[in-house]
């Protein structure tokens, strides 16, 4: 996660095709960031043998070095028309699932936008025009389906 850039490749490795968007990175909330550290701090402290005898521990990790922004997509998702959907982090503040939505040869056609934050298992079902997911009340902890219909053209300019 540190750019925005999906690969596809064969089954050799080899790289089809690329996907990706110019989004800004998002800073990872400062209580995040302080519970993520602790939590790093706790599992590095669990280690029951001397770090030097850890072996393919990223320095990063050693040095207790956490990233400064969110990875640029949280999922991917293809679509049964083909189009793939790339879901990425709610603006600040709001309470949104986005998405960016490209057609089965990788060309961005728009971003999607729903002003609910939807439960991520089970996953979206998307048709390419219609997405069916499961939000979550904050207060009861009960799951709705809900689902939303979108005109996928691109948007006028």
């Amino acid at each position: 996660g540190r750019t925005y850039e999906l690969r596809e490749t064969d089954r050799s490795g080899r790289i089809i095709r690329r996907i990706g968007r110019d989004v800004p990175m998002q800073p990872i909330p400062e209580a995040e960031r302080r519970d993520s550290l602790q939590a790093l701090r706790a599992r590095i402290d669990s280690i029951p043998v001397p770090l030097d005898r850890v072996l393919n521990m990223p320095e990063e990790v050693r040095e207790l070095r956490l990233p400064a922004t969110l990875p640029a997509f949280i999922d991917v998702t293809v679509a049964t028309n083909g189009s793939t959907w790339v879901g990425r982090w709610p603006r600040a503040g709001r309470r949104e699932s986005i998405w960016d939505v490209f057609d089965d040869t990788g060309r961005f056609i728009r971003a999607v936008v729903v002003p609910l934050v939807l439960e991520p298992l089970p996953p979206p079902y998307i048709t390419g025009q219609t997405l069916i997911g499961v939000i979550r009340d904050d207060e009861t902890g009960v799951q709705r389906v809900v689902a939303f219909r979108f005109d996928l053209a691109p948007p006028r300019r």
